[in-house]
């Protein structure tokens, strides 16, 4: 699975807002965008940084209780997902401590 990230600009330098409403009416300065195809691996790895960076170290609670959620609804996809997300958590929090070791 590829996940596309796009960040665009107006000419003017300015970042959108990222809503995806349609302005097609209303008249504004032709945008710039630059894509970046990332694979599921590193969408988790990203996510799991900020997650750390959000909540600290909640983060594995957080990303626990998610988990539960996702099982009682019944979505499997997303248990897998956040499961790599728990993963590459866990992976951060061990490089960490073997940091400051």
């Amino acid at each position: 699975m590829n996940i596309v990230m796009r960040s665009c600009e107006n000419v003017t330098g300015a970042v959108a807002a990222g809503s995806y409403m349609d302005y097609s009416s209303i008249r504004r300065p032709p945008r710039k965008c630059a894509s970046m195809y990332a694979t599921l691996d590193d969408a988790t790895a990203i996510y799991a940084r900020a997650c750390r960076a959000w909540y600290g170290k909640r983060a594995p609670g957080v990303v626990k209780r998610r988990i539960k959620e996702l099982q009682r609804a019944g979505d499997a996809e997303g248990v897998e997902v956040w499961s790599k997300v728990a993963q590459q958590l866990s992976q951060l929090q061990g490089h960490k401590q073997a940091a400051t070791a």
